[in-house]
């Protein structure tokens, strides 16, 4: 392509728009599926909390090495957003 076909093409260019045309009917309104079961997400929650808590004890410490973090257990479940 010469540098005016490509001029032209990127002045002609139009985004799709087909976020709608794919979009399921139980989507929620910021994508993904909306998640109701209390158990699951506390799971989730916590699993947040105790990396949270590892990675805030490395940084305080002065060791910081994300490889040396383990990854909880417990966020193997079937229906983890993790």
């Amino acid at each position: 392509m010469t540098k005016e076909e490509i001029l032209e093409w990127i002045k002609n260019f139009k985004l799709i728009d087909s976020k709608e045309e794919i979009r399921i009917p139980t989507a929620n309104k910021d994508g993904g599926i909306e998640n109701n079961n209390k158990n699951s997400i506390n799971i989730i929650r916590g699993v947040g909390k105790y990396m949270l808590g590892q990675i805030g004890r490395k940084i305080l410490s002065g060791d910081f090495k994300l490889s040396t973090i383990s990854f909880p257990i417990k966020a193997m479940i079937s229906k983890s957003q993790l």
